[in-house]
Formats: C-alpha cells, structure tokens, sequence
C-alpha cells in the first residue's frame, strides 16, 4: 500500500511540472488583488500563456506569449509565438532563396490564400533561421536567458495568433509590419515588442503641428520626445545590442552557386575547405554591401557580425517584465516610464516623471 501511494505521488509531480496554465492579465486594478500568486516565478517545466491587447497591457504593447521556465538550466526562459505573415497590398517580392517569386501575388499585388501560404512558409523559415543564430544571446546582466522560439501545430494552437505584414524592401519595420529585407536584430527587437517592451531609442521622424496663435510658427519636434531613453539595450539599438554594428568576411575564390553567406559566427577556411584569399574585419554594417560590390567582383564571400564583447542585450528590469507579466509591483519603475514611450510633447503632451525615467534607472 505504501508502494502505490508513493508512486501515485511521483507521477503528480511529474505531471504537474509540466502544467501549462492559460492566464488571461485583466486590468491592473483587478490583477492587483492577486499580485502576490502573480509575482511567483514559474517552476521548471511550468507554462503560462499571456494574452494582452494594447488596451489591457500597462505598457500600451500587446503581449502575445507563452511562458516556460526550463527545466534543467537554471534561470532560462522560453518564449513561444504564434506568427502569421500576409503580404501588404504594396508589397513587392524578388526571386530568391527566402523570397517567393512574383507569381506569389497577383498583379495589383495583392495576396490570394493559397499564395499567401508560401509567403507565410518563407518567413516562418527565415525567422527560424535567425532564432537559431540567437539561441543563448539573449540575456540580462542579472543572469537569465530568454530563448524566443515560433510555435508549430499543435502546439500553436492555444496561443493567440498574431498578423504580421510583409512591406516592400527597404520600407521600415514594425511590430505588426515588417519589412521584405528584415535582418535578424531586428526580427528579435520587433518579436519582443508581442512580449510588451516599448522601443527605448530617439525617435528619428519628426512631427509638425501649428501653434495655437493663428500666426505664430509651426511647432516641430521628433515624434515621441517624451520617452524615456534606453542605452545598450535590444529596444535601443538592436545592432549595437546584439553585435551587428560591424562585420568580419572572408573573401574566397569562386564557390558553385555562392556569391555572398551571412555565418552566425566567421570561419577559418572557405566553404570548400580551402583558405581564404583575403579577410576583413571592422566593417560598418550600413557599408557592407557597398564595400562588397566595390571591392570583390566574381568571387565568394563569407560574413560574420565582428564580436566586440560579452554583451547583455535585456535590462534586469525588462526580464522580469517578460518573466513575471503579472507582476506590475516589481516592474512599477519599468512601467511607470513606459508611459510616456509613445507621446509627443507639441501633441498629447509629456507625462511628469521621476529621475530615473530620465537616467535610465528605471531599467535596473
């Protein structure tokens, strides 16, 4: 009888450690009263799925997750999505490994289902691809991991799905429309934003409105000048953070079918084995292609981000936001500077702030 009973307990636990919980956040003033189940860490092996619209989430960013702490390394989490690409009506797409050819759309450019699935298909792909490259890189100063990962059937199928557009090359990505050329910082940076993190960098646009005389001057400033500004951070400068702010590249004889590979990390020798003609190291990230054109001509090239130190490309403040969703008593400083992330001082007008809104302390 003991036998049983003890290992009736051992299959509980295993069971459970496993438990995937569905946890709708409410409104602040509601999750308030149950602050204190919502501020426990997840136990290894355990989920929550968060779904947040903009108008629910305390930073005004949608959160459309699952959370699972590992189960065997210590302070690592995963998070899943639930992606959908569509093409945009003034999407254009080139013949290429990653790229559907322009028989994906029709002539006013716009996508029917059947073609849409091989859009959808093609992006999966290249966010995997680069998810893979960035597996273990994402991480804070206070020691935690956080792997992103996209969600296949039927694993997918509780999760909120989330429609992401696809633009022309070159246009400006966001988190619900992403450019057709999008490079992997920035498909981390955008997919953190669907875990609620608000951008932390100068915004570059400009807005104008005319003052309240009928004939003073047109005010001007950046749009969004009332938020706080990040440093060192993914929200910040995805290059910087995650060291593509320059490239190192092998120059190699002709290689079948090779013009140009992007490597997650620079290898000593061609891809067929042979050594490098020539080797680069520094290059500007903006002047990579450039520089290529101007200086390699029927020959390969492999390419790597220049590795310049051991970085951390998440806050401590920014993890527990992710990590604990629920817990606005421990992400207060980090929320309360949200605030103003996404008002203009000549439109809704700046919120008042403490200090460390203004000196980054609210990212510790």
């Amino acid at each position: 009888m003991t036998y049983i009973l003890y290992l009736s307990l051992i299959i509980f636990i295993f069971f459970t450690q496993g438990e995937v919980t569905r946890h709708t956040i409410t409104s602040p003033q509601q999750e308030s009263t149950s602050d204190l189940t919502n501020c426990t860490l997840l136990s290894p092996g355990q989920s929550h799925i968060f779904n947040q619209s903009e108008e629910e989430s305390p930073t005004g960013i949608q959160r459309r997750y699952r959370l699972t702490r590992d189960f065997v390394v210590e302070n690592q989490y995963q998070i899943d999505f639930h992606l959908r690409f569509h093409a945009s009506d003034d999407a254009t797409f080139e013949i290429g490994p990653d790229i559907p050819p322009p028989s994906d759309l029709d002539e006013k450019g716009v996508d029917t289902p059947v073609r849409s699935d091989e859009l959808n298909a093609s992006m999966i792909n290249r966010v995997n691809q680069c998810l893979r490259e960035q597996r273990g890189r994402l991480r804070s100063t206070n020691g935690t991991t956080i792997i992103l990962n996209l969600a296949s059937a039927p694993e997918s199928e509780p999760l909120q799905q989330v429609d992401i557009r696809i633009t022309r090359a070159g246009s400006r990505s966001f988190a619900n429309a992403w450019s057709r050329d999008i490079d992997c910082p920035t498909i981390v940076h955008e997919l953190l934003h669907l875990a609620g993190l608000c951008d932390g960098y100068h915004e570059p646009t400009q807005i104008q409105l005319p003052s309240n005389s009928s004939t003073g001057p047109i005010e001007s400033t950046h749009r969004y000048d009332c938020r706080s500004i990040e440093t060192q951070t993914i929200m910040q400068n995805q290059w910087q953070a995650m060291q593509y702010e320059h490239y190192d590249l092998i120059i190699c004889s002709q290689q079948p079918g090779l013009r140009l590979r992007r490597s997650a990390t620079l290898p000593q020798n061609c891809p067929d084995g042979s050594p490098p003609l020539e080797s680069h190291t520094r290059i500007k990230r903006s002047n990579l292609h450039t520089w290529i054109n101007l200086n390699v001509a029927n020959l390969s090239v492999v390419y790597a981000p220049h590795q310049l130190q051991d970085r951390a490309p998440l806050s401590p403040a920014q993890v527990r936001f992710i990590t604990r969703p629920g817990c606005e008593s421990q992400s207060a400083r980090y929320i309360e500077c949200s605030q103003n992330a996404y008002r203009t001082s000549i439109n809704e007008g700046c919120l008042p702030v403490p200090d460390y809104c203004r000196d980054g302390g609210f990212l510790q």
